[in-house]
């Protein structure tokens, strides 16, 4: 009763079985029973572990309140420089551009706006030309200033605005990237786990576990084989528990299955490792010997 396979479809079924894990070969070449069954599914999509921030620290970082007293004590930073530096004439007062900016980065046009005009302001009127002199500057040249400040504040919260909606979208589709991509994670894990059941019933008793029909007549296509090329002999041992019958008859298919089972167990521990036992049929066993 052969399986009608040819060698070269039974090479690549070993060998299929043996990269799925649910039969490792031994140094003999053939499955051995007692090897783990199979092995965990790597997730190659599982999504990073993230550390949380202190909660205090983040709080403040996000906090609108100190945002604004930043601001404010970066445009009071920014006029104090001008005014020890001398004034207007001697070091443009353009150290509002960065107050402006972190303006429009963290509040965008009105934020931006309202520092654009205060940063003119300061650096306009309430800082003199000179301070050495105490001359005032020419209304002209901070009105140009301001006029540059506003400038600056509407371009770059555009500018920042853009970039915001453009990191939303990267994030909507990262999300929606990472959450594909579970699903396919999911659906790959199930059909290896039915893959898995598929193969365990192709290929084992359900009861016993032991191997079944078609794989020791797999495996012993394969040690033939072997035992050909190198010379040697292969053993098969036929086994049957007596009056079977009588004890399914008497204590009922329960008992039968419960006796099999302890069969099955006392022969695994009376044979070597890199034998094989497979349950034939009903109450028939069989123990493949390699290499003899």
């Amino acid at each position: 009763r052969g399986s009608g396979l040819t060698g070269l479809r039974r090479r690549k079924l070993l060998k299929s079985l043996s990269l799925a894990g649910r039969y490792v070969p031994n140094h003999a070449g053939f499955p051995d029973r007692r090897s783990p069954t199979d092995r965990p599914i790597l997730n190659a999509f599982s999504p990073a572990v993230t550390v949380p921030s202190s909660g205090l620290l983040a709080r403040l970082l996000r906090s609108r309140l100190v945002a604004v007293l930043a601001l404010g004590v970066a445009l009071g930073a920014c006029w104090l420089l001008t005014q020890l530096a001398g004034g207007a004439d001697h070091v443009p007062p353009l150290w509002s551009l960065v107050p402006i900016l972190l303006a429009a980065r963290r509040f965008g046009l009105v934020g931006a706006l309202l520092t654009a005009v205060l940063g003119g302001l300061l650096s306009g009127p309430f800082t003199a030309a000179d301070v050495a002199r105490a001359t005032a500057q020419n209304p002209s040249d901070w009105l140009l200033r301001l006029a540059f400040f506003i400038m600056i504040a509407v371009v770059s919260a555009a500018l920042f605005k853009s970039l915001k909606k453009e990191g939303a979208r990267h994030r909507a589709a990262r999300s929606e990237s990472e959450r594909m991509a579970a699903l396919l994670n999911a659906d790959v894990q199930k059909r290896k786990l039915l893959e898995g059941e598929l193969r365990e019933l192709a290929f084992r008793d359900r009861l016993t576990g032991l191997a079944n029909r078609s794989l020791l007549e797999e495996l012993l296509c394969a040690a033939l084989a072997r035992a050909r090329r190198k010379s040697l002999a292969v053993a098969l041992i036929c086994l049957d528990v007596n009056d079977f019958k009588l004890v399914n008859d008497s204590l009922g298919h329960d008992g039968g299955d419960r006796l099999l089972c302890e069969v099955t167990r006392r022969l695994d521990e009376a044979i070597r490792a890199e034998d094989l036992l497979a349950r034939y049929g009903g109450d028939e066993f069989l123990i493949m010997i390699p290499d003899i």
